[in-house]
């Protein structure tokens, strides 16, 4: 796993893998990819001066591959890291399945 977090910084690098909840077998399965821990931390640092947001998530430009977008990440409080949710049509620019392995590039926005 790579993992990049200058302290308090507003861009972050990680690598994991994509996984599925709801097993894929429902039409409202969602597929994630999990900031590593200490992204997670100085994320939520981060987001603490701002002004709170639905459900604590936190506004980003996520990239992955040559695809940029902007979205938001979301507190999972089973794992005490943030979720990075994949849109279907990304998935599918990027043929990217359950148990791909992604490197995510993420920088908070306002």
């Amino acid at each position: 796993m790579i993992i990049t977090m200058p302290s308090l910084c507003s861009e972050f690098r990680f690598n994991d893998t994509v996984w599925i909840r709801n097993n894929g077998k429902h039409k409202g399965s969602r597929y994630f990819v999990n900031v590593d821990q200490g992204s997670s931390q100085a994320i939520q640092a981060l987001a603490a001066s701002k002004p709170r947001k639905w459900r604590g998530s936190v506004k980003v430009k996520a990239t992955i591959g040559f695809v940029s977008r902007e979205t938001s990440i979301f507190p999972d409080k089973k794992s005490g890291t943030y979720l990075l949710p994949l849109k279907s049509a990304i998935r599918k620019e990027l043929r990217i399945e359950e148990w791909s392995k992604v490197l995510v590039s993420l920088s908070l926005i306002d």
